[in-house]
């Protein structure tokens, strides 16, 4: 397509460990997580840092479903193309948790027991984030999904089922917390 490179790794999660305290830049790479379709959300499911979330967008095929005879169609036809339009029926919309190793000094050595918290009925989880009562919030295609720290689903609120929701925020007010949401 010419617009960026060929990935040269995989859909997967990486750890970066600092090469040392003293050091200022540098890090070591350590791939701790595979086997994913499209991994596009992380977040920490618990205050502690033992559960880790990886969602998996897998749904829709991305940027690099764009061929020349989009680019071409938007540029010189001034045709309006939507960038990852294509759905992939069998591919994930879901949200994965995993147990979270550590060594002594804090750092993640890896990640196991990947499991199933909950797959979006519609659109892909994005967005993910994690209020302090361990509480999920996904954006979806019908706005944003609350879950429980198992995956149960706990209410929805509902935004226009044409656009969905890509992003949202938790922003501690006092003892509650404000959802802004980009929907």
């Amino acid at each position: 397509q010419g617009f960026r490179p060929k990935p040269q790794l995989g859909d997967w999660v990486w750890s970066f460990l600092p090469l040392s305290p003293r050091e200022s830049r540098g890090a070591a790479a350590q791939l701790i997580a595979d086997d994913f379709s499209r991994p596009n959300g992380l977040a920490f499911g618990s205050q502690r840092g033992d559960l880790l979330l990886v969602s998996d967008t897998g749904l829709f095929a991305g940027a690099e479903s764009i061929g020349e005879n989009h680019i071409h169609r938007f540029l010189h036809d001034h045709d309006p193309i939507e960038i990852g339009s294509e759905v992939r029926p069998l591919k994930p919309r879901t949200l994965y948790a995993f147990d979270v190793n550590r060594n002594s000094e804090g750092q993640i050595l890896t990640l196991t027991n990947r499991r199933i918290l909950f797959k979006a009925a519609s659109g892909v989880p994005d967005g993910i984030k994690v209020d302090c009562a361990s509480r999920i919030y996904a954006g979806v295609g019908t706005g944003v999904d609350i879950f429980d720290k198992d995956g149960i689903h706990l209410g929805s609120l509902l935004t226009d089922p044409e656009y969905g929701c890509a992003n949202l925020v938790l922003v501690p007010r006092g003892s509650t917390s404000e959802l802004i949401a980009m929907c």
